[in-house]
């Protein structure tokens, strides 16, 4: 899969996800312009370290590479990183970030990946 098509795809993917979660919550929807702000530059940082691994036709194995990292999320104990994105936790099958100003966290597990793979995919074949 073409790095730039996963890259739209993460965009793509976490705008959705953000006006769905701000349909129900007006803080979200009113920190919306901030919070888009935030995620595309996270997802740039990723297109950057994306970049290290695609290959000479700028293609990356995203499938089999996420599969992996899946596995590797379930069979790792949970650890703690408080300097990353306002305090981080890695492992048991999630991934748990801080949201600041709000107090709550954002939780992913391995199903809001494997969707977002599956977005990533459909979004690449569009």
């Amino acid at each position: 899969m073409k790095r730039t098509d996963i890259v739209k795809g993460m965009k793509s993917f976490a705008d959705a996800k953000i006006s769905e979660m701000g349909a129900s919550n007006s803080i979200i929807l009113f920190t919306k312009p901030i919070i888009d702000r935030a995620v595309n530059n996270m997802v740039d940082k990723a297109d950057t370290f994306l970049a290290l691994i695609e290959d000479k036709n700028g293609c990356i194995d995203f499938e089999n590479i996420v599969d992996e990292m899946i596995t590797n999320l379930i069979t790792t104990k949970t650890r703690h990183y408080d300097n990353i994105f306002s305090g981080l936790s890695i492992g048991d099958g999630h991934i748990k970030m801080d949201i600041p100003l709000l107090g709550n966290q954002l939780v992913f597990d391995t199903n809001d990946i494997k969707e977002m793979l599956h977005h990533i995919i459909q979004h690449s074949r569009q």
